[in-house]
């Protein structure tokens, strides 16, 4: 049974026996099997409602993150991506670089499985032939800095 599975499970479970269930400040569209536990894994701050800024859960998987709140930096570990804000502009951050979000309202954070073009990385085939990168961006998009 997938881990995805198991978790649903349990949810219901807690739920069923009374149990009060809380969600991360994200939803993931990254999968069990999309991981990667041995690499340092990413790190993302922002400002809390209250103030202090807070760190998000580490992520050790790539994929889609969808997040809403005033971003204040990611500690990328052994991953690189994008960040998506609400007003339409984007950023990429690289491993091992950390990369300050200005208190912008973040989106999206999607951790890719190779290292992006703009950190040195190179496409992947299927990507190269289509002209996109794996979230839509165009190659002229990745090579702006």
């Amino acid at each position: 049974m997938k881990a995805r599975s198991l978790a649903t499970l349990a949810t219901v479970a807690a739920l069923l026996m009374g149990a009060v269930v809380t969600t991360s400040p994200a939803n993931a569209s990254a999968a069990a099997d999309n991981c990667n536990y041995n690499a340092a894994g990413m790190k993302y701050f922002y400002y809390s409602t209250s103030g202090p800024v807070v760190q998000w859960p580490t992520k050790y998987c790539y994929g889609e993150y969808n997040v809403n709140s005033d971003g204040h930096r990611i500690e990328p570990g052994d991953w690189s991506g994008w960040v998506d804000f609400r007003d339409g502009s984007w950023t990429y951050f690289c491993d091992r670089k950390t990369t300050w979000l200005g208190g912008k309202r973040v989106i999206k954070i999607e951790m890719s499985p190779t290292k992006i073009p703009l950190c040195g990385g190179s496409l992947a085939p299927d990507e190269a032939s289509l002209g996109q990168s794996n979230s839509g961006r165009s190659l002229s998009d990745l090579v702006r800095e």
